[in-house]
C-alpha cells in the first residue's frame, strides 16, 4: 500500500511540472520573435527610411566688392527698387532709470569785503553805474557798486577851471574771501571803452574788509551733467535690447539709425545746493529706422549676379553665407538720417563670394548609394571644387542614401 500511494503521489506532480513548463517555453519564444522583429523594423527605418544626408560643396571662391547707393524709406508709396528705394520702419523703444549721485562741487559761503569808493568823470556827460557792471582793480579782483548809481559829468568852477563830476558809493567784492580785502588804488570799470576808462574811474581810498572764506560742497551743473550722461550710458544698451527685440531676428538696428531722446528728467537739488548726495532719474526714449537684411542682401546679391559672367555664382548657404549674417559682407555707412523723416541715405559696400557654377544635380546622381569616403574621394576630384561636407540626420551609418528625395546637395561655405 505505500508503494501504490507513493505513485499515486508522484504522477500528478510530475504532470504539474510538465504543464507548467510547456506553457512557458511557447510564450518566451513568442516574445523572442517579437524582439527579433522590432530590431529588425528599426534597422530598415534607420538604414533604409529615415536617413537623409546634407552635402555642403565648398567651392573654390573669390571676393567681389561693390558700392551701392541705397536710401531707406518709411513710407511705402516711396519704395522703388528700380531707384535703389529700400523699405523700412520705424520701432520704438523707452527704459527709466535712476541714481543716486555724489556732489562735487564747491562754493565759497563767506563774507564778501566791503568798503567805500570815489568815482571821478571827466567828461561832459554822466555816466549811469549798475549793479552787474564788473570794477576791476590793478590785481583783477572784480567788485561792484551795491546800488544803482549815476555818476555826474564834470562841470566849470567860478574860476574857468574844469572840475571832475565826483560821487561817493558803497561796493564790495564779487566773491566771498579774504582776497576781496584789497587795499587803496583805482577801479576801472569794465564797460567802458579804454579811452572813456581814462576819463571815468573809481579810486578806493581807505582799502575793503571783511572778506572771508567759507568752502562747502554742493551740486555743480558739471555734477548734474556726469549725472545725466552716466544714466543714459546705462539704459542705452537696454533700450537698444528691446528695439533689436522688437525689430525680430529679420530686422536690422544699427546704431547709427538710432535716435535718442532723453525726457522726465527729475533731480532732487538743483544747482549750488549745499549737499553731499543727490538723486535724479530720467526716461530714455528711443526711435530706430531698421531693415530687412537678408532682403537688403538678397537685393544686392541680384544686382551684382546680373553683371557676373557667364558660369559664374555666387556661392552661398545658411551654414555661413556672408552675405545674409548681420553684420557680415554688407558694411554700411550712415551719410544721411532723418527719424522724423523715416529716411536715411546709406553708402553700402557689398562683398559676395563668387565662384564658377558646379552641377548639382549631377554630383547628386553620382553619389547615391556611396559610402560617405567614397562619395568625398569623388566630389574632391571635381574641379573648383575646394572642400565637402556631409550632414547626416537619422541615419545609423555613413553610406549614402539610395534615394534622390532623401540627398541633398547644396553650394556653400562650411561654418569653422
Amino acid at each position: 500500500m505505500s508503494s501504490d500511494f507513493n505513485i499515486k503521489t508522484i504522477k500528478p506532480n510530475d504532470g504539474l511540472k510538465y504543464k507548467t513548463q510547456f506553457k512557458k517555453k511557447p510564450r518566451f519564444r513568442i516574445r523572442g520573435a517579437v524582439f527579433f522583429i522590432l530590431i529588425i523594423f528599426f534597422l530598415v527605418l534607420f538604414t533604409y527610411v529615415l536617413p537623409s544626408v546634407t552635402v555642403v560643396v565648398v567651392p573654390e571662391t573669390r571676393k567681389i566688392e561693390k558700392e551701392f547707393e541705397i536710401q531707406l524709406t518709411s513710407d511705402e508709396s516711396k519704395v522703388d527698387l528700380n531707384r535703389n528705394i529700400f523699405p523700412a520702419r520705424i520701432i520704438e523703444a523707452s527704459e527709466k532709470g535712476e541714481g543716486s549721485f555724489e556732489a562735487t562741487g564747491e562754493k565759497d559761503i563767506g563774507d564778501k569785503a566791503s568798503g567805500q569808493a570815489v568815482f571821478y568823470n571827466h567828461t561832459g556827460r554822466s555816466q549811469p553805474l549798475t549793479t552787474q557792471i564788473d570794477l576791476i582793480n590793478d590785481q583783477g579782483i572784480a567788485f561792484a557798486v551795491k546800488e544803482n548809481i549815476t555818476i555826474p559829468p564834470a562841470r566849470v568852477d567860478e574860476d574857468g577851471n574844469i572840475v571832475p563830476g565826483e560821487i561817493v558809493a558803497e561796493i564790495e567784492a564779487k566773491e566771498p574771501g579774504e582776497k576781496g580785502n584789497a587795499g587803496p588804488g583805482r577801479i576801472n570799470i569794465s564797460a567802458l571803452d579804454i579811452e572813456r576808462q581814462e576819463k571815468i574811474y573809481g579810486e578806493i581810498s581807505q582799502g575793503l574788509s571783511g572778506g572771508n572764506s567759507k568752502i562747502v560742497v554742493v551740486v555743480s551743473q558739471e555734477d548734474l551733467d556726469n549725472a545725466k550722461d552716466e544714466l543714459i550710458r546705462e539704459l542705452e544698451p537696454k533700450v537698444k535690447e528691446k528695439l533689436k527685440k522688437k525689430a525680430g531676428d529679420d530686422m536690422s538696428v544699427i546704431d547709427k539709425l538710432i535716435n535718442f531722446d532723453v525726457s522726465e528728467i527729475s533731480k532732487s537739488m538743483d544747482v549750488d545746493a549745499e549737499v553731499k548726495n543727490f538723486d535724479m532719474s530720467l526716461n530714455l526714449k528711443a526711435k530706430a529706422l531698421v531693415y530687412n537684411n537678408k532682403d537688403l542682401s538678397s537685393f544686392l546679391k541680384d544686382q551684382i549676379l546680373k553683371e557676373l559672367p557667364a558660369g559664374q555664382t555666387i556661392a552661398e548657404s545658411e551654414f555661413g553665407p556672408e552675405s545674409q549674417a548681420p553684420g557680415k559682407g554688407l558694411e554700411v555707412e550712415v551719410r544721411n538720417f532723418d527719424i522724423n523723416l523715416g529716411m536715411a541715405d546709406l553708402k553700402i559696400k557689398a562683398v559676395f563670394p563668387v565662384s564658377e557654377k558646379i552641377d548639382l544635380v549631377k554630383i547628386k546622381r553620382n553619389i547615391l548609394g556611396k559610402r560617405e569616403k567614397e562619395a568625398r574621394r569623388y566630389i574632391l576630384s571635381l574641379p573648383n571644387v575646394k572642400d565637402v561636407k556631409f550632414i547626416f540626420s537619422l541615419s545609423l551609418t555613413d553610406k549614402i542614401p539610395k534615394f534622390e528625395n532623401k540627398v541633398r546637395v547644396k553650394l556653400g561655405e562650411v561654418m569653422k
